[in-house]
């Protein structure tokens, strides 16, 4: 068998064939897809869309290959004018910052956080939201946006070798990991595990997924005290409020401390 063009990808992603496979192993080719996306987009060319399929065919291949397939989108297009870098619609619409895409790209030369951002919206349209998706996304987004932020690293980074800045729900992702190294859990199972269910559901489905987890890891339950002082930490750290918040100074450490609490 012929040795793959990129051994840095992991075993799921090299069996990756064509712009998928480039996309994903060549940092220069990724650049090139990207830039013509942001040409097209600036001069109103009617081939924009061809552009974005290609990039986008490469997204979804490899989720899928990574096993977390997306799930049907309504419209993906470019948007004007100073917008978030990425956003995912409750209509199932998904829609990428034409300006921050240009800025990432030409000014900070970080195309991998174009892709990354690309990833990070694709994993939110897994399933269509829930009924109630605000009820849970206003007061306590990271359960969702640490999921997600925390999955779109490990396809983009730990997988593809890419490199993208990681600013973005940062404490989200770092209180997720925190929690696995105090649960004694696999980071990356739990985000799988809570991916499995609808954007405005993580919240009610986190003690539960958890216990599931443990029992087939380590056979112990969690106790009904273990369940109730779980969710109220989960609640304080995983709040609206703490979107912006800091990891640094031991901020990790402090979290693991806090779990590690919830355990005992």
């Amino acid at each position: 068998m012929p040795a793959s063009p990129y051994p840095h990808l992991s075993p799921e992603l090299r069996a990756l064939s064509g712009d998928a496979l480039r996309l994903r192993g060549d940092a220069d080719e990724r650049r090139r897809a990207l830039e013509a996306i942001v040409r097209a987009w600036e001069s109103g060319d009617p081939h924009l869309r061809a552009v974005i399929e290609r990039a986008d065919s490469a997204v979804t291949a490899g989720l899928s290959a990574c096993g977390l397939p997306r799930g049907p989108v309504l419209e993906l297009r470019i948007e004007d004018g100073s917008a978030p870098q990425g956003r995912k619609l409750v209509d199932c619409s998904l829609l990428l910052g034409g300006i921050p895409m240009r800025r990432v790209l030409r000014e900070d030369r970080r195309p991998d956080s174009t892709f990354r951002t690309w990833v990070h919206e694709s994993l939110h349209a897994r399933q269509t939201y829930a009924t109630d998706v605000y009820q849970e996304y206003r007061p306590y987004r990271g359960f969702e946006e640490g999921m997600v932020e925390g999955l779109a690293r490990l396809v983009t980074r730990d997988k593809a070798g890419m490199d993208p800045a990681e600013t973005s729900y940062a404490y989200y992702v770092a209180a997720y990991r925190a929690l696995a190294r105090a649960g004694d859990l696999d980071v990356g199972e739990l985000w799988m595990a809570l991916w499995q269910h609808p954007t405005g559901t993580i919240r009610v489905k986190f003690v539960n997924t958890i216990d599931i987890l443990r029992r087939s890891s380590s056979g112990a339950p969690l106790t009904a005290a273990q369940q109730v002082r779980l969710q109220g930490i989960a609640d304080q750290v995983f709040g609206s409020q703490r979107v912006d918040f800091s990891t640094d100074g031991g901020m990790e450490s402090t979290l693991t401390s806090l779990w590690k609490a919830a355990f005992q």
